[in-house]
């Protein structure tokens, strides 16, 4: 599991929005799996536009090595969502998408429908701002005056 946490993380914290397709023993009554099957249904619009380290996500998804299959215990594929209205979407990304429905889709023993379980990944929010406290302004508050000192003044 702490792998597809990485995956999951590394893919929000470059900005690669789309859908995880997990499959996999891993979905299963099996007590220890090998791994955790996936497919990365990168979001149309990062075709064309990648940034530097989106590229290298993407790269090392799809190193030769299979870097995430050995030390993350994943076993993740990649396809570019294509829009459906191109020529050679169903060539391309269609196709793709209907061999990862049949496979993720069916039980491997019986070959009976069932679901896939899909994670939506959406770009990672900035860092939350770190407000200016009353001491890192100069008007920190006066803590030696008490109330019945205050009452006082008035």
């Amino acid at each position: 599991m702490a792998g597809f946490e990485v995956i999951v993380e590394q893919m929000s914290r470059v900005g690669i929005e789309g859908d995880i397709w997990i499959d996999g023993s891993f979905l299963t009554t099996k007590m220890e799996p090998d791994d955790i099957d996936l497919l990365l249904v990168i979001a149309e619009h990062h075709i064309g536009s990648l940034s530097r380290d989106q590229h290298d996500f993407v790269e090392w998804i799809q190193s030769s090595d299979r870097d995430p299959k050995l030390s993350l215990l994943c076993d993740p594929d990649l396809v570019f969502r294509l829009p459906s209205e191109l020529e050679w979407y169903d060539h391309h990304c269609g196709s793709i998408l209907r061999h990862y429905e049949h496979i993720y889709g069916r039980s491997v023993v019986a070959g009976e429908p069932k679901g896939i379980v899909v994670l939506s990944v959406t770009k990672s929010l900035p860092p939350p701002r770190t407000l200016s406290t009353p001491a890192s302004t100069g008007l920190e508050p006066d803590l030696t005056q008490t109330k019945s000192e205050s009452k006082g003044k008035e």
